[in-house]
């Protein structure tokens, strides 16, 4: 399963050592793809728009990120925050708690 840099980056800072985060990428089957240029551009785009719009948070920008390499790549997005995802990349398909695929994986997540 291709999974873009970011969010594997995001993912993997729960382990404490590399080799950890190496072993689940390796049984999980995931390859980490490169962000391409085009997203990189794609990302500086819409992170430029949600400022002028009146956005203040800087911590967001890694998912403007996410957002653009998924939408460039056609990847589908696994994400708890829809609306800005919808709202600047809306050709991403996105993989939410109000999906039925994936409600179940959800609601097992959060019972932990």
């Amino acid at each position: 399963m291709p999974v873009a840099v970011l969010p594997t980056a995001k993912s993997l800072s729960a382990f404490s050592l590399k080799p950890q985060s190496d072993r689940l990428l390796e049984v999980a089957n995931i390859s980490v793809l490169p962000t391409p240029r085009t997203a990189l551009f794609l990302a500086g785009k819409a992170f430029a728009q949600y400022r002028r719009a009146g956005g203040v948070r800087a911590g967001v920008l890694a998912d403007f990120f996410i957002g653009a390499h998924a939408a460039v790549e056609q990847l589908p997005l696994l994400t708890r925050d829809s609306r800005r995802y919808r709202h600047y990349f809306p050709t991403v398909v996105l993989i939410t708690p109000e999906n039925e695929r994936c409600g179940a994986y959800f609601r097992l997540a959060s019972s932990r």
